[in-house]
């Protein structure tokens, strides 16, 4: 398992359109329509973080990269059976992880929010921990980051059940109170939060950041 992170301040506004080069025609027409452009470098660097390190998993070019979407909508990579990957973005940063095995990720920027506008998704047990923690923010985000890669990971989106789903301390995930095969790892700071979800338990990798420079670098195989 490898994450990676970017931060979308590495992306200039005059840099942008130089860098929709690298994605599919149709990625482009879809990054047309947003209204903002930080919205549009969040979608860009995603796609460009897949394509740079696939380029250098598969050892191919950015040009041979394929893709397709599931039946969900998660994007796959047709390159290659095993090369699972997947994106999130939140504030300033965009991550992906990826592994020869179905994986899920989720980052969300803390912002201060409505927890009762949750209790649809949470169970009881998660809904008193954050009454009870002192920092119910940071702990709300906790259990729904985890939610996220894990719907994110069985490739489904959140039309499943999510109130069902309870991440043990040892980052174990249960499910209507039965244990599945999945584990989630966890990495925080003071403002974000995101998780990991893969079925084999593994140690804590700490995220790679990655330079628009390398980036570039990567997608133009010079690297």
């Amino acid at each position: 398992m490898k994450w990676i992170y970017i931060n979308i301040n590495e992306l200039t506004d005059n840099q942008y359109e130089s860098f929709t080069k690298f994605v599919s025609k149709e990625r482009r027409q879809r990054l047309k329509r947003y209204k903002y452009i930080d919205d549009a470098k969040r979608s860009l660097l995603a796609a460009l973080l897949v394509r740079a390190e696939l380029v250098q998993q598969l050892q191919c070019t950015n040009d041979e990269l394929l893709f397709a979407k599931n039946d969900y909508g998660k994007p796959i990579c047709l390159n290659q059976e095993d090369a699972h990957f997947n994106v999130a973005h939140s504030g300033d940063y965009v991550v992906a992880a990826f592994s020869k095995k179905p994986i899920g990720i989720d980052i969300e920027k803390h912002k201060e929010i409505n927890v009762l506008n949750f209790h649809s998704v949470l169970n009881e047990w998660e809904y008193q921990e954050i009454c009870r923690s002192n920092h119910p923010i940071a702990t709300f985000y906790k259990f729904w980051t985890a939610k996220e890669s894990y719907t994110k990971a069985l490739g489904i989106g959140l039309t499943y059940p999510v109130k069902d789903i309870r991440v043990l301390s040892n980052g174990a995930v249960e499910k209507s109170h039965l244990l599945t095969p999945w584990h989630i790892s966890q990495y925080f700071s003071e403002t974000y939060t995101a998780s990991i979800c893969m079925k084999d338990k593994y140690e804590n990798k700490k995220g790679k950041g990655i330079s628009i420079q390398n980036l570039k670098a990567f997608l133009e195989g010079n690297e």
